[in-house]
């Protein structure tokens, strides 16, 4: 090490020599001597003892856990910066940054969207819109009034029918009671069990029928003048009439058919009955049971075709509705491209673009912690890991030191320490390359304690 001194200690030591000597001998006159002083640099050495190091030496370590599952480097494997050691299982990770930066990308464009604002030929797009939507609800409107009207019409044609089943059916009922009081009053007139069990049948009727208290021993000429109950107001049914007057009309027709078919099969037929008489009942039996299934059939019709009808009229006023709706959702948005974009929507999408982005980001972050990279290109000297292994977040599992510089840490004595100054040239022995070669060094740290 180079150390600037001066003559003057070389010449004081040479003044304090010649004056001892003349203290010692003999008085005498020497001859005088002199010499130019010149000015010149002294060198001077401090010698230490040090250990080479690498100038950069790092240990690496996973800010995440997981399962390593590729190993890219050896141990003494010389690695470039960047260049990829380890990686970690990523999991769902890959998908989800992917699905954030698709995310990132539309917020982008609708930001770019909204500060361009509305062209033209959006303008037109949604008027065409507006257009197409107020034709739809025109034709919902007028399919909601054809099914009103169908259902109408369906509902009155089964109720008319109805009406002439219920009156058929009553006429036919009442000349069957005829016929019934006519065998009744032939053979059933006493108080034997089964000519009271008839006209316990026949009074039944004539309530159900007629609205008529004890009528089980009526003659025909009086069941012939009657007008009342069920008969009477189904004689007199006209249309239009609802519906639903109607259907409780068929239930008590058909009831009071029943218990008609109840009196006829309370005679017995035996022998004491004519031919006729028997041809005639069992008639009338069959007459009977056909009334009562002609009304059941319609009473089903006609609410079979007021569910429908009513279930055909909800669906087309859903339909008339849900046209209404787009139709105001086309005038809404018309009406939004033809405003423009506002500041505060820009800088809002500005804002969840923004908020994209950092998604993107943080799903890149947690990516990059799933791989180790040599953050300087050296030599690798130690991997603790191998692949399928699971890895603690912070345990260091590579080591890395580089190649291209070394460094000598040397311990100066303290006399030595005010003598050296950064920059200062060394020259450096090694021992495995021994004495004989001698290397360059410079003085590039001095530790401040």
């Amino acid at each position: 090490m180079k150390r600037r001194s001066t003559l003057v200690v070389a010449i004081i030591a040479l003044v304090v020599v010649v004056l001892a000597v003349r203290s010692c001998g003999p008085k005498r006159t020497a001859p005088v001597q002199t010499a130019a002083v010149q000015r010149g640099d002294l060198v001077q050495t401090v010698s230490v003892v040090g250990t080479v190091k690498a100038a950069e030496r790092v240990e690496l370590a996973f800010e995440r856990g997981g399962r390593l599952t590729q190993v890219a480097v050896d141990v003494g494997s010389r690695v470039n910066a960047g260049q990829l050691l380890l990686r970690l299982d990523a999991g769902t990770l890959p998908a989800q940054w992917r699905s954030a930066q698709a995310s990132a990308e539309a917020e982008r464009v609708r930001h770019e969207e909204l500060k361009r604002g509305t062209r033209p030929e959006e303008l037109v797009a949604a008027r065409t819109k507006v257009a197409n939507a107020e034709v739809a609800l025109a034709n919902a409107e007028a399919h909601l009034a054809d099914v009103r009207r169908s259902t109408a019409a369906g509902l009155e044609a089964d109720v008319a029918a109805a009406v002439v089943d219920i009156q058929e059916s009553l006429t036919k009922a009442k000349s069957t009671l005829v016929v019934l009081t006519d065998i009744q009053y032939a053979h059933f007139t006493g108080d034997d069990q089964i000519s009271l069990r008839l006209a316990d049948a026949k009074a039944q009727v004539m309530r159900s029928l007629f609205e008529v208290s004890n009528g089980g021993r009526w003659t025909s000429s009086a069941i012939t003048a009657l007008d009342s109950g069920v008969f009477g107001r189904g004689r007199r049914l006209t249309v239009p009439v609802e519906a639903a007057a109607v259907s409780t009309l068929l239930a008590e027709a058909a009831a009071a058919l029943r218990d008609l078919r109840a009196a006829l099969d309370a005679v017995v037929v035996s022998d004491q009955l004519t031919a006729t008489e028997k041809t005639s009942l069992s008639a009338e039996k069959n007459t009977t049971s056909t009334g009562i299934g002609n009304l059941s059939d319609r009473r089903q019709d006609l609410l079979a075709q007021a569910v429908d009808g009513a279930s055909a009229i909800t669906t087309a006023t859903t339909g008339r509705d849900d046209a209404a709706a787009v139709l105001a959702n086309a005038r809404d948005a018309l009406a939004l491209a033809q405003a423009g974009s506002t500041p505060e929507q820009v800088a809002a999408q500005a804002a969840r673009w923004r908020a994209a982005e950092a998604t993107v980001q943080s799903y890149a972050a947690q990516l990059a912690q799933t791989v180790l990279r040599a953050p300087f290109a050296g030599v690798v000297t130690r991997r603790d890991a191998r692949a399928g292994e699971l890895v603690t977040a912070g345990t260091p599992v590579l080591a890395l030191i580089s190649e291209a510089a070394f460094e000598i840490e040397a311990f100066v004595p303290e006399a030595d320490i005010a003598k050296l100054s950064i920059g200062d040239t060394a020259s450096t022995t090694l021992d495995a390359y021994g004495d004989a070669a001698v290397f360059t060094a410079r003085l590039t740290s001095i530790d401040p304690a």
